[in-house]
């Protein structure tokens, strides 16, 4: 957290207008918004400086009339990329710095946090184990368990405890996460079983319960099966672990069938609590296993038949119908479009990519195209038909509230706008 406000303070520092931030600007960075080398430095510069070199590495220049972009030392050492930079087609404004990874270009608290944190490792079950209708307590012991933070013999033994070490469910090997939750002979009996419910007794020849836990993730069940997959597990896991903790601590026996049994009556509950668990597919396998595990089958509701009208513009207007994707969030945009006169004749057609987007930014990116292409083609009066209410709004307002890499392509656009008919 600390990184995060050093980081946005740094950020300020760099292109900051207050009379402290250009201060330390003019003192600590050089032309370019790089550190300078051997400076006395301050205490708090010290962490101001580690965030520095990342964030000019990260940020780009909205070039605007050129007041900040280029000092008389790049003039006279770059003399040829100033030329190509002044004859693009630039805005009106002061040149900007913006961050590359915010939407806004600017650095917030909370991107900065992301920014510290996106290193940590992920996990193909990350997101698998937490879901709304699985108790958090049970998730929590399948984390645990995942992570090798559970204390078994073998973790207490590892921290220092001297203790022998033996299964309490089998009473013949020694303790270990692995071995209570996947290969101890009493615990084998309930997987096999709970599998062949679900018609994946093969997920048996796993060699441990993390490479399970990666099987399960990467099943392909009907929406309604795998709420079930999930929460069986889950629940299973946590159910063995509460067993084993009674036979350790009460003096109690294992029950393989007492573990079966419970999670079959969870199941019942959740059909009953939960109404939004799914449906199954047509195939007959999903029916088999909603009777081996005891609960109604949900058939998915047939879709409904919607009326789509197309409406051709009227006289010597133009439409344009755009549609737009987007792989992901973020990830690779797409966009296009096809004009169309009042006879429904196709008059043009586009298709346009722009790496890595949100589907809202494609959805802007196919307007800004749009405009452009019917401006140089002289079709003034135009009409058109975008999905979002977002890119309907800000032609409607001419907003320059949009992500900062298209603000000099939607300014232009806000000024051909003026010689439309829209």
């Amino acid at each position: 957290m600390n990184k995060s406000f050093l980081m946005k303070a740094a950020w300020k520092v760099i292109k900051g207008k207050d009379w402290a931030q250009k201060i330390l600007r003019i003192r600590y960075l050089d032309g370019f918004g790089n550190a300078k080398p051997n400076i006395a430095a301050f205490s708090i510069w010290i962490g101001l400086k580690q965030e520095v070199p990342d964030l000019v590495r990260d940020s780009y220049f909205y070039i605007g009339t050129g007041d900040l972009a280029f000092s008389a030392s790049f003039v006279e050492r770059y003399p040829d990329i100033v030329h190509d930079i002044l004859i693009l087609p630039i805005g009106l404004d002061n040149d900007v710095r913006f961050l590359k990874h915010s939407l806004k270009g600017e650095v917030s608290t909370a991107l900065a946090f992301h920014e510290h944190c996106h290193n940590f490792p992920k996990v193909s079950w990350g997101s698998w184990i937490w879901e709304r209708y699985v108790p958090i307590r049970r998730s929590i012991t399948c984390w645990r368990i995942l992570h090798h933070r559970l204390l078994t013999l073998d973790n207490l033994i590892r921290r220092g405890l001297i203790m022998p070490s033996y299964c309490y469910i089998c009473r013949q090997d020694s303790e270990s996460i692995d071995h209570i939750f996947w290969t101890c002979d009493g615990v084998r009996e309930i997987y096999t079983t709970f599998l062949i419910w679900l018609n994946v007794e093969y997920l048996l020849d796993c060699v441990d319960i993390h490479s399970f836990f990666v099987c399960a993730w990467n099943m392909n069940f009907s929406s309604q099966i795998t709420s079930y997959w999930k929460a069986g597990i889950m629940t299973l896991v946590w159910k063995i672990c509460q067993d084993r903790n009674k036979v350790v601590f009460e003096n109690a026996s294992f029950h393989g069938l007492s573990v079966l049994k419970f999670i079959k009556v969870y199941f019942k509950e959740m059909g009953e609590n939960f109404t939004k668990l799914g449906h199954v597919s047509s195939a007959w396998q999903d029916y088999v296993i909603t009777r081996n595990i005891g609960v109604r089958s949900r058939a998915a509701s047939p879709p409904d038949m919607v009326n789509v009208y197309w409406w051709p513009p009227s006289g010597d207007w133009i439409k344009v119908n755009t549609d737009c994707s987007a792989l992901g969030a973020s990830g690779p945009i797409a966009a296009g479009g096809v004009y169309r006169d009042n006879w429904s004749h196709v008059r043009g057609c586009f298709h346009v990519k722009d790496g890595q987007g949100f589907m809202f930014e494609a959805e802007l990116l196919a307007v800004i195209t749009s405009v452009s292409i019917a401006h140089s083609r002289g079709w003034l009066k135009l009409w058109v038909e975008a999905d979002s209410s977002y890119v309907v709004k800000l032609l409607v307002t001419k907003s320059e509230d949009v992500p900062w890499r298209f603000i000099a392509l939607w300014k232009r656009t806000i000024l051909l706008l003026s010689e439309f008919q829209l």
